[in-house]
């Protein structure tokens, strides 16, 4: 962790803001992600599932209006993989200073899932101390990636977040960034070739997984999703240690978010 990300892809604790190394020239970070990140910072949460971990967003009820949830239940959005067949999912928020406190985890319960476009919906009653419901996101806090902007990532801690700033390098399909070649190496991997991500400068920490990408203008762009490996000649590629050359991270676009949930809430409608 760095003081303050004098380069894109550095991750720094949340705290670190404050400090003068952030208010000085020379770091990418910058006075629009501030604004940001100040705005939807009480929406980014913390979601362990038993050995996985990672982040969620979380959503206004109004983006699924037929959806059954109770007045003191929250929505959150992250990453399938990360509580695809878990029996156990929770979810923690963090105070004002971006730290987890005392409060600890709440229950959470998986409303529904998409493997091929890695993301998952779950609802939770969190705490009198967590926060209560929150608010969340709505549909116009969504907008498409455009390439060359900056945009911020979180890593959900046990007890903290820290952040880093990415440079969108394109919106491309995962089939174009070597998807079938990651599935042959990974099995594990189920993203269709069809899913439409939004491709981050340089490689993501663990971690990092259903974060949201927030914009300089505080738009979600994406929710983090996976790391790309070096596909060149459609494999894989790997360095001395056997490890694969990472190469940038990827996130699920804003555009499929909004089709998985329309999907929830259409599915929803008819029950």
């Amino acid at each position: 962790m760095s003081a303050c990300p004098r380069k894109l892809g550095s991750y720094f604790q949340e705290n670190e803001l404050k400090s003068d190394h952030c208010q000085g020239g020379g770091n990418v970070w910058s006075d629009e992600l501030s604004i940001a990140w100040n705005k939807g910072k009480a929406n980014v949460v913390a979601v362990s599932a038993q050995m996985d971990a990672g982040g969620g967003l979380v959503l206004n009820k109004s983006m699924l209006p037929n959806l059954a949830i109770e007045e003191n239940e929250t929505l959150v959005l992250t990453s399938a993989h990360i509580v695809d067949s878990k029996t156990s999912i929770l979810v923690g928020t963090y105070n004002g200073a971006g730290e987890m406190g005392s409060q600890g985890m709440d229950e959470a319960q998986l409303v529904a899932l998409d493997r091929e476009k890695d993301l998952a919906l779950l609802k939770v009653s969190l705490s009198e101390s967590a926060g209560g419901p929150l608010a969340g996101i709505r549909v116009d806090d969504f907008s498409p990636a455009r390439a060359g902007e900056r945009a911020l990532a979180v890593l959900t801690e046990d007890s903290s977040r820290a952040l880093a700033v990415f440079q969108v390098s394109a919106v491309s399909k995962y089939g174009a960034l070597g998807g079938s070649a990651i599935r042959r190496q990974f099995p594990s991997v189920t993203m269709t070739d069809d899913t439409s991500l939004v491709v981050l400068s340089t490689p993501d920490l663990p971690g990092t997984s259903g974060s949201p990408v927030i914009s300089e203008s505080g738009k979600v762009l994406g929710l983090v999703s996976q790391r790309l490996p070096d596909t060149g000649g459609n494999k894989v590629h790997f360095d001395k240690s056997h490890r694969p050359i990472w190469q940038t991270a990827a996130a699920v676009s804003s555009n499929e978010i909004e089709s998985f949930l329309q999907t929830v809430d259409r599915k929803a409608a008819v029950r």
